[in-house]
């Protein structure tokens, strides 16, 4: 385990490497530095920033959040970037997945994670759903979570952890032979893009409490190896 003292000192070490070496050519990039918990079992689920291969796009939070959460614990800092207690225990407790921290230099690619933003990203990777995503961006933007759900008829959420064997699991293809309704959507972006229920889509992560949270941004999913100055640090999640 890593004690928050030092993982501030790390983070603190590389912000001001990144600072003097990173060149930024967007104005929206966030301040240098990224950075990305990652969960896992396996030394190969630590390889890219999802241990999901098929996985395009991730979130990642900046060096302002990197300050925030440096002084939580493990839990604390999973709540603060937005996962429910019931994910929490559901990847950690009953999956027994480790966690890491990814640091690295921000890029172009970094984008923040707004709904225009995200949408204009995620028709990029996956372009065959592009019209259905924003045909219902701004009901995606106004509809509570709770709300598309009854309309959906089911527990997103709950969909997520059954996973591709459930029907209702909504892929790429999936959507692709959908109608494209909110709730299908909004079901692609939950299980595909990963944007849980508590994506508020203003740039900041949004705590279970209400709270918001710190800011979030969306990068392709790639290889650590392959990130500038990347850094990787364990971290231990007691849940309480």
């Amino acid at each position: 385990m890593r004690e928050p003292g030092s993982l501030l000192m790390a983070v603190q070490a590389a912000d001001a490497t990144y600072s003097l070496t990173t060149h930024l050519s967007v104005p929206s990039a966030p301040n240098h530095l990224c950075a990305r918990l990652i969960h896992g079992r396996s030394a190969s689920d630590f390889e890219r920033l999802s241990d999901d291969p098929q996985r395009k796009l991730v979130m990642v939070t900046c060096a302002d959040g990197l300050r925030a959460i440096s002084g939580l614990t493990g839990y604390q800092m999973l709540v603060e970037i937005g996962y429910t207690g019931e994910y929490i225990l559901h990847k950690i407790g009953s999956e027994g997945r480790r966690v890491k921290l990814v640091i690295f230099a921000a890029d172009s690619s970094t984008q923040p994670a707004t709904w225009d933003n995200m949408a204009e990203t995620v028709a990029c990777a996956y372009p065959a759903i592009g019209d259905k995503l924003f045909g219902v961006l701004e009901a995606l933007k106004h509809t509570p979570f709770a709300e598309i759900e009854r309309q959906a008829g089911f527990d997103i959420s709950e969909v997520q952890k059954n996973g591709l064997a459930d029907q209702r699991f909504m892929t790429y293809q999936r959507l692709q032979d959908a109608r494209g309704t909110v709730a299908e959507v909004r079901a692609f972006l939950h299980h595909t893009i990963y944007l849980c229920s508590l994506y508020a889509g203003n740039g900041y992560t949004l705590t279970e409490d209400g709270r918001r949270g710190v800011r979030e941004y969306m990068v392709p999913n790639r290889q650590i190896a392959e990130l500038e100055g990347a850094r990787v640090l364990d971290l231990e999640v007691k849940i309480p």
